[in-house]
């Protein structure tokens, strides 16, 4: 399975050619304005773009509604097999060479080096909140998923920079599954999952070869 990444030489290469760009185009106010929100995070060193607070069209229910929701970081692309190494080497957590479905892409103890940039796959919610503890971040609610370009309402562009591909893997949430609730329950046996504009679920010790995530920094206030 192939996976999309997206990393800072594309923001670079898109930033070189903005400047010589007319300063009334919108792509050049685009790249600029993004330009001025990335960062990178110290310890994983992963790219992250600040999504700016204010209200969206949010579709975690059966139905959109508008939400309102401050600001936070998200990372651009999903955790990738180079990042998620660096958290074994140093906490001793598992590997993720077991899949419940799927082939993982590590073996032995190692992944192939071509695949060090792409996602980290065949890991459960539970491995997933264990790298963001260690990073001192957290997984994105699915609000916040959304907010930052992958609602199932609207063009599917990335307004924020967030790479949501709809060919990319299934990323987790922190948030429980509720059938058609607008509000996600604040307990329940399954975990939320998403990738583009689909939604699902799944039990959080659920290992497949397309299953990833990505990381938010900031305080959830959403609640």
């Amino acid at each position: 399975m192939s996976h999309a990444v997206l990393d800072r030489s594309v923001f670079d290469s898109l930033f070189s050619r903005a400047s010589k760009w007319p300063s009334n185009c919108k792509l050049n106010r685009f790249a600029r304005d993004i330009a001025g929100h990335l960062i990178e995070h110290p310890k994983t060193g992963m790219l992250m773009v600040l999504v700016r607070s204010g209200e969206f069209l949010a579709a975690t229910g059966d139905s959109p509604f508008k939400e309102d929701l401050p600001c936070y970081y998200l990372g651009v692309h999903p955790v990738t097999n180079a990042q998620y190494a660096r958290f074994v080497s140093e906490s001793g957590h598992s590997r993720p060479e077991q899949a419940d479905w799927g082939t993982p892409v590590w073996k032995n103890g190692e992944f192939p080096l071509a695949a060090a940039e792409l996602p980290v796959v065949c890991v459960s919610w539970n491995d997933a909140t264990a790298y963001c503890k260690w990073a001192g971040l957290r997984l994105p609610t699915e609000e916040e998923w959304e907010r930052g370009g992958g609602s199932r309402y609207g063009s599917g562009s990335v307004p924020f920079g967030g790479n949501h591909s709809s060919g990319n893997v299934w990323e987790w949430c922190a948030d429980f599954y509720g059938s058609g609730a607008i509000r996600p329950p604040a307990s329940g046996h399954y975990r939320v999952i998403r990738r583009g504009g689909s939604h699902d679920y799944e039990v959080p010790r659920f290992r497949r070869d397309d299953f990833g995530f990505r990381c938010v920094g900031g305080e959830n206030k959403s609640r």
